[in-house]
């Protein structure tokens, strides 16, 4: 009784200050500050936003399950978060500015410039695909959560959830969703009290030989995949453009990816923690024996939902806002996005659509939700098209649209074959091995049309 007391008065106020959050912004709010914050977002506000967007509800249960199995192993996965978004950060300085110059919103309007419309589409695309995954993941463990906590059904749970988020962004737009993430991440970084709350254990918590606890060659896929994963990352690349400048760039996405490895190292921490109260327990089933077995005190339990569940609600309001923006700038005609009186109105009920389809979604096919969550990592198979483009590997035309939208269909192809296949098992190396591909094809087609270049000459 306690603990569903507690539960709810945390929550209650939580989502009370969304909507307050919500309702404030909206009072005073742009054209260009619901589209994409005015592009005046600072370093804090930029840095706080990227951290708490990686950390959603569905890899929270992941990193405790891993972390209660392998110790610290997975954590080496932070050196490739900050060297690949430190990489970012330098060059695609420049696409900040040309961001506002030519009023990008979303990555597939850069691939467009640089490469062709037909790689925007296919990026655009997969976006679309991986949102609703992600948007009914969110949906799917917070409503169990809340329902195994605070005796709400799932029906009731799921709704009132996407209801909160859909007012929030109706109201303020990508302002909302920045000024959330910093409550988010205010509520989030309390994880890293994690250490200090909890009754000692016996468990050899800092023993630091369980970071090689992979094995080298599952470390270095682990330190390799951020560069795959971070580079097409359609809410990094919306931080870039709404940037106030080029060093909040410079400093804000390093700093981002240092402020998740903290919310990490928490996680990891309580994944180790478990192994002695639940000695016995099913790595998968982790994340609701916390719970349903009232490890820790009602107080502890109530302040960690309430974490979770800012987890989830950062990560839902961001792909909403990311497939509302996609969905506008990438996939309708011109007259709809390029007018500005009526692009917030077709945003909020893009937002709306959006919200209602995942709330079905994770309602409805949780076991089709469950069978696809392996493909929430696809899209780093658009890796490719970023480092074109950022490191200007192929010139914009026609012929090289097609052959690298070709690669990304086979990659994508093979990611699926391979997720359905169960080649992928809980290896890190054979995950890598379709963008790996992608990559060297890509290499292998810009060594091809430079050598091409310097014969014709």
């Amino acid at each position: 009784m306690d603990l569903a007391l507690y539960s709810t008065i945390g929550v209650l106020l939580y989502v009370l200050a969304l909507i307050f959050i919500g309702w404030l912004k909206g009072r005073s709010q742009s054209h260009e500050g619901f589209v994409i914050g005015a592009r005046s977002v600072g370093t804090l506000a930029t840095a706080a936003s990227i951290a708490v967007s990686w950390r959603d509800v569905a890899y929270t249960t992941f990193w405790l399950s891993m972390a209660y199995a392998n110790g610290w192993g997975l954590f080496t996965v932070y050196i490739g978060s900050v060297l690949s978004l430190t990489l970012v950060s330098r060059a695609g300085l420049r696409f900040r500015d040309i961001g506002a110059e030519r009023n990008y919103v979303t990555p597939g309007q850069m691939l467009e410039d640089y490469i062709g419309p037909y790689s925007r589409r296919i990026y655009s695309g997969l976006i679309l695909f991986i949102g609703v995954l992600f948007g009914a993941a969110q949906l799917f463990v917070m409503g169990t959560l809340l329902s195994s906590t605070l005796n709400w059904s799932p029906e009731l749970a799921m709704p009132v959830v996407a209801l909160v988020v859909a007012f929030y962004l109706w109201r303020g737009g990508y302002g909302s969703v920045i000024l959330t993430d910093i409550i988010q991440f205010m509520v989030i970084i309390a994880l890293v009290l994690v250490p200090f709350v909890l009754p000692p254990s016996e468990v050899t918590i800092y023993d630091l030989s369980s970071f090689g606890s992979l094995g080298w060659a599952e470390t270095a896929a682990l330190i390799i995949f951020p560069f795959f994963w971070n580079i097409p990352g359609p809410d990094i690349w919306q931080r870039v453009y709404s940037a106030r400048d080029e060093s909040v760039v410079k400093r804000a996405l390093p700093l981002g990816a240092v402020g998740a490895a903290a919310l990490t190292f928490a996680l990891v921490f309580l994944g180790i923690y478990l192994r002695a109260p639940l000695p016995d327990a099913d790595p998968s089933n982790l994340f609701a024996l916390i719970f349903t077995e009232q490890v820790f005190s009602p107080y502890i339990l109530s302040a960690l939902l309430v974490v979770i569940f800012a987890m989830g609600m950062s990560t839902l309001d961001t792909w909403t806002f990311i497939i509302s923006s996609t969905v506008l700038r990438d996939f309708v005609g011109t007259s709809i996005r390029n007018e500005r009186d009526s692009y917030i109105s077709y945003n909020r009920w893009i937002t709306v659509v959006f919200l209602v389809l995942v709330t079905v979604v994770a309602l409805s096919f949780d076991d089709l939700l469950s069978l696809l969550m392996g493909l929430m990592s696809s899209y780093a198979i658009a890796a490719p098209l970023f480092y074109v483009v950022m490191f200007r590997l192929l010139k914009p035309s026609a012929l090289n649209d097609k052959v690298l939208v070709g690669i990304v269909l086979l990659s994508f192809v093979l990611y699926v074959y391979m997720h359905f296949m169960g080649l992928f098992g809980t290896s890190f190396v054979k995950s890598i091995i379709p963008v790996a591909l992608g990559m060297c094809l890509t290499m292998t087609w810009a060594l091809i049309v430079k050598i091409k270049s310097i014969a014709s000459r």
